[in-house]
This record gives structure tokens, sequence and C-alpha cells, in this order.
């Protein structure tokens, strides 16, 4: 009987979804260069409802290299996609990254802290990372972070920059996130933080490769009710009746 090919050192789970302009030049670059950086591997990906041969070109890649996997979904949810990524990695550590920001420098320097932690968080927003996208870009997310930390209580400051992950630790939050869109990774790091998890951040420089394919107004307005959801999630599950009155735990 065939055994299973055993575990690589490292998953790369990227989300897939209308990036037929640069996903084979990301992906050929990722299986040139991880080698050096983490030595056995995976790249896992997760493609959901494009419609632009997306699906079709990560189908093809993944015939030619053996270390790359590909998942599809028919309905377009980044976060859905990613957490199905992330539940089918099989690496000791994940790296999570999308198609636009595959920054091997930031996991080079994330592999060296990881062993004294269970996440360790890409930031924009600690010294001296830097954010060069366009101003209302830069403003809407200083204005989600802000959020974050207001309505969450998170000491992370960047929920949604790019992470390296202990599998073993974090695969739990993983399963229990419950939110799909964009809120997967603000849901998931509040998970790992409530869990007293060893938690880090890092600083990475973030530019646009690609313009955003949501208005900023949009995705404020969506971000706003979304936090506020997550928010009132936190307080049932803190706050739960039990015999005698409310009892936190």
């Amino acid at each position: 009987m065939d055994q299973p090919p055993a575990a690589p050192f490292l998953s790369v789970v990227i989300p897939v979804f209308n990036e037929i302009a640069l996903l084979e030049g990301v992906v050929h670059r990722l299986c040139r260069e991880l080698p050096a950086v983490a030595g056995s591997f995976e790249v896992v990906l997760s493609e959901n409802g494009s419609t632009d041969g997306s699906r079709e070109m990560a189908d093809a890649i993944a015939s030619g290299c053996p270390q790359i996997r590909v998942i599809h979904a028919a309905v377009a949810d980044y976060g859905l996609a990613l957490k199905r990524g992330l539940e089918a990695a099989r690496g000791r550590y994940v790296f999570h990254c999308a198609v636009d920001l595959a920054d091997l420098g930031f996991l080079r320097a994330a592999l060296e802290r990881i062993g004294t932690h269970d996440a360790v968080l890409g930031s924009k927003y600690v010294e001296p990372g830097t954010d060069a996208r366009p101003w209302f870009r830069r403003a809407a997310g200083r204005t989600y972070a802000g959020m974050v930390r207001a309505l969450l209580r998170l000491p992370a400051a960047d929920t949604h920059g790019i992470k390296l992950f202990r599998r073993d630790a974090v695969a739990p939050h993983i399963a229990a996130c419950r939110f799909g869109g964009a809120l997967f990774d603000t849901e998931l790091i509040l998970g790992i933080s409530q869990a007293g998890l060893r938690l880090t951040e890092i600083p990475i420089a973030a530019g646009e490769i690609r313009p955003s394919r949501k208005s900023v107004l949009t995705v404020a307005f969506k971000s706003l009710a979304d936090l506020s959801r997550l928010a009132a999630l936190r307080l049932r599950i803190r706050f739960r009746p039990q015999p005698g009155g409310a009892k936190r735990i």
C-alpha cells in the first residue's frame, strides 16, 4: 500500500479570486525561492468563484508541480476560501499571504520568531513598517485598525496582513471561526488572542500592485457592520448565562 507523502515543513495558503494577471508569476517565484527559505513546502491555492480564467490557470500550474495543490469553491468568499485553505494545509507551519503580497522577507523574519510564538503577524503599523498604498486606502486601513482596537480590545494593530502560524496551535481556532468575508482574519486573531496563545507582530512594507476591487465607502460601511457583529458575539461568549446569574469566562 502506498504511504501518504510526508507533511512538509511549510504550507503557503493563498486565496485566489480573479488573479489571472498575477497568479502564474507569483506561484512560479514561490516555487523557485521557497526551497532556500523553508526546505520542504507546499502551496495551497484556494480558488473561489473566479470568472477570469484563474480557476483553469491554477489547475494548469498545479499539474506541472507536485508541491502545488488547488481547492475550488463555486462562490467568491475570501474568508471561507482562506479558512478552507488553512484547514487543508499539512505543514508544520502555515504562511498565509495574498497573491499581491507574497513577501518572503517577512517569511524569513517570521520563521526566526515562530519558535517562541504561535502566530506572527505582518503589520503596516508597527515601526518601521510602511504603507505606500493610495491615501484613501491608507485612511481606510487606519480606521479599520482603530475600530478593531476599540470594539474588540485586540492587542494586534493589523489583523489583515500576512501571517505565519504554528499549525497545531492555531488549527482549533481556525475551525471555530463562524464568519466569512473580510471578517474571517479578525475573528481568527481574536480567537487566538483570547485563548492566550503567543502572538507577535513584525513590520512589513505594503504597496499597491493592483487597484482595490471595492470602493472605500462600501468597505468602510460593511467593516463597521461586521465588526459590530463580531463584538456582539464576543460579549455573548464572555458572558454566558449560568445558574444563579451571568458569569464571565
